[in-house]
């Protein structure tokens, strides 16, 4: 997932980086040390501040970029693969709090260690009312996901408990 991040260094961007921390604090240094040039733009750990910081940065023309298939059993239950699936909210907010544009992005595994970096905006009714308007837009990019996964399912790594 961290080859995605590389696509907008191409495009002269400073994408921030949004991560869980980690327990192990030697592990940690060695973490972010290894990320850091993926994210010039910051390495911010998940929590509240990072939240408020974040909008702060979309309103500016900040790009952020965060893993959107995560699970949060206080984001919403949408479908994904015909059966309901915990999803965080947290991107799709953002984008509506800062009235930014939602893009969603994969990377493709090409032969001889290639890569194919691929973004798409991710469409959805905007009616002004953000948590309906976010739980839209997290649907709208889960089937978007869910379309890529089905194209090339070995490609897709998933390592925690997606589904209730």
């Amino acid at each position: 997932w961290e080859v995605a991040s590389m696509g907008g260094l191409a495009c002269g961007w400073e994408p921030v980086g949004v991560y869980k921390a980690l327990k192990n604090q030697r592990t940690e240094t060695i973490l972010r040390g290894l990320r850091a040039r993926l994210y010039p733009g910051g390495l911010l750990p998940k929590g509240h501040d990072t939240a408020r910081r974040l909008l702060t940065m979309a309103r500016n023309g900040g790009r952020i970029a965060m893993l959107a298939d995560l699970q949060d059993r206080r984001g919403a239950v949408i479908p994904f693969f015909g059966r309901d699936a915990y999803a965080t909210l947290f991107p799709a907010s953002i984008a509506c709090a800062a009235q930014v544009p939602l893009i969603a992005c994969r990377v493709v595994r090409l032969p001889h260690s290639r890569f194919r970096i691929e973004a798409r905006v991710v469409e959805f009714e905007r009616t002004g009312d953000r948590r309906s308007d976010a739980e839209r837009a997290t649907r709208a990019y889960h089937d978007l996901f869910e379309a890529w996964i089905r194209e090339h399912p070995r490609q897709w790594m998933w390592i925690m408990r997606k589904w209730r």
